[in-house]
């Protein structure tokens, strides 16, 4: 089961295809409203606050990293399907905001995860944390620095969750569009994009090359 970052709750139905092997349906639940804390049942003084108020872009996250999974390179920004590995670009650009810390804080581009409430969270290398992580790190509630012990122990995740910035309501859920197969007809721009980059490799007759172009000179003999 997830909540996706508009609080819609969603679960997968096992479904039966062919007899022999199972699929799986997305299914609606229902809308859900998160807000307050998480709290430990054994211990709810250990609570940890669902969106964290007073973070900087690039400060530690100090709740759950947890959320919709999206990945960007330079401006496209995609979800990438889990079953068909296909990917589905955004429909719609996100806030200049958003956008820029997020290429500040991961200027190569890779992974970034919204919560139900519409904060937008990412990962840095260790070596990339913030200045002062240490004294950020000494004040992460103790569920936090269980989940990171546990991510760095069990599943050999060297990197760090931090904060980029928040989604208003307005510009969330995130749409994206049908992806593109390689069997997919090109579209008239497509089709005038590769004719044009065709048309600028050029080309040559035998009769343009020199007597120089079928030679090689002594570095080549020598090899």
């Amino acid at each position: 089961m997830r909540v996706t970052e508009a609080g819609t709750v969603i679960a997968q139905l096992e479904i039966e295809t062919d007899g022999r092997s199972n699929d799986y349906e997305t299914v609606y639940i229902g809308e859900l409203d998160l807000d307050g804390e998480l709290v430990p049942p054994e211990k709810p003084e250990r609570s940890v606050p669902i969106s964290p108020n007073g973070l900087d872009p690039g400060d530690l996250w100090t709740s759950i990293y947890d959320g919709a999974k999206y990945s960007f390179s330079g401006d496209r920004f995609w979800w990438q399907n889990g079953e068909t590995k296909l990917r589905h670009s955004f429909a719609d650009t996100l806030p200049r905001g958003i956008v820029n810390e997020l290429k500040q804080l991961r200027p190569e581009g890779g992974s970034f995860q919204i919560t139900p409430v519409g904060d937008v969270l990412t990962q840095l290398p260790t070596a990339k944390s913030p200045p002062d992580v240490r004294e950020q790190f000494r004040d992460l509630p103790r569920p936090v620095k269980r989940i990171l012990q546990l991510r760095r122990d069990r599943g050999n995740v060297d990197k760090l969750p931090v904060y980029v910035g928040h989604l208003e309501p307005n510009d969330r859920p995130i749409e994206v569009e049908e992806p593109t197969r390689l069997t997919d007809p090109l579209n008239e721009q497509e089709e005038a994009s590769l004719e044009a980059w065709a048309a600028h490799m050029g080309s040559y007759e035998e009769s343009d090359l020199s007597e120089e172009d079928h030679q090689l000179d002594d570095t080549e003999e020598g090899r």
